[in-house]
Order: structure tokens, then sequence, then C-alpha cells
């Protein structure tokens, strides 16, 4: 698709927000980084709609059953649970309290909300970020460290929770393989998305 006619079918204002993102020796691949970014976005609903299902099932394991209308009703219906029930379920996902697991959900609601309305995600800000204590069990899990309010922190945050749940999906090699058939600089991409340089050992 030429650069033009991708300007007309998403808008000029998406098309300046993907095109002014790159550096201008990059520009050309600005309709690869949009379908790059439509990938990512379909990657986050499809992860989170399995954090989603736990998050109902472990809700309705300690309460009455009910139906969720969204992601952010079952945020609000944890939120109103009593402390040692949000504990509980905050467990169940590796968190230490019910406080952190719901500061977690609301970085989590933030993009899937982003991705449902066809925001571009690949570089945005988020509006909250992870809370401390989480990050710092998280860094001496993995060898790399992501930047708060950042889509690469909300994907960390969604592999985490996700380990804890039998694997149903492989977020973290479909991000790859997403990455790899990108044809820009792997490091400017991932730089951009919010991921860190490696932590050196030793």
């Amino acid at each position: 698709m030429s650069l033009t006619r991708l300007e007309k079918v998403i808008g000029r204002r998406r098309y300046r927000e993907f095109k002014s993102g790159l550096l201008p020796s990059q520009r050309i691949y600005t309709a690869d980084l949009f379908r790059f970014d439509v990938e990512l976005r379909a990657l986050v609903m499809k992860s989170l709609s399995i954090i989603e299902i736990a998050l109902q099932n472990q809700i309705i394991a300690v309460s009455k059953p009910q139906k969720f209308e969204s992601f952010g009703h079952a945020r609000r219906v944890l939120q109103e649970l009593p402390t040692h029930k949000q504990f509980a379920i905050a467990k169940k996902f590796g968190c230490s309290n019910g406080r952190e697991f719901r500061a977690i959900l609301r970085v989590l609601n933030d993009a899937r909300n982003r991705s449902a309305h066809h925001e571009r995600i690949w570089n945005c800000k988020l509006d909250f970020c992870l809370p401390s204590a989480f990050e710092v069990r998280r860094r001496e899990k993995v060898n790399y460290e992501t930047r708060s309010y950042t889509i690469a922190a909300a994907f960390d945050a969604i592999m985490d929770l996700m380990s804890h749940f039998p694997e149903i999906l492989e977020i973290e090699e479909e991000l790859d393989n997403l990455l790899s058939e990108l044809p820009i600089d792997r490091k400017f991409i991932i730089n951009a998305m919010g991921f860190a340089v490696p932590k050196v050992v030793g």
C-alpha cells in the first residue's frame, strides 16, 4: 500500500502520528509500522481476554456469581470485595496484596482501552505506571527492564500475571515474531516501546 493511500485510509492525524515516530530514513516503512501496531493491539486484546476470564473466575470463587460487563467492571467488583478476599485473589496472580494487584490492572485496563479504540500503542505513553514493588520483583526474574508508562511495562505485567496460570498463549514468542517481521531496526522499535537495554550480569 502506498503511503498516500494509507493516509487516506487511516486519516491524516493517525498517519502523522505513525510517521513522526520514525526517523526520516525509516519513514518509507510507515505502512509496515501501522500493520505492526494493529497486530500489537490484537496481541494485547488476546492476552487480556485470558487475564480477564481468570480474574472473573477468581472473583466468582470468593463471591456470589454475577455477570461481568467489561474488564473495567471486573476491576470495580474486585475493589468492592473485602480486603481479605482481594488479598486471596491477588496472591493467585502473584501479587503481594489487593492494592498492588488493582494498580497493575489499572495499567492493563488503560492498554486494553487504547487497543480497543484503535489508538497507536507501540510508542504511546500510558496514563498509569506499575507499582514499584511489582517492578522490583519483576527485575529479579528477567534480564531486561521496562520504562514506566509504556506499552512494554504493560506487556511485562501481562507476561508476569499469565505465568501464574497454565500456559495458553505464548505471548513472548508472539511478540518476538511480530518484531522479527518488521523491516525496521529492532533496537529502535523495542526502545520506543519502552524496553530498556538488557541488564549486564557480572
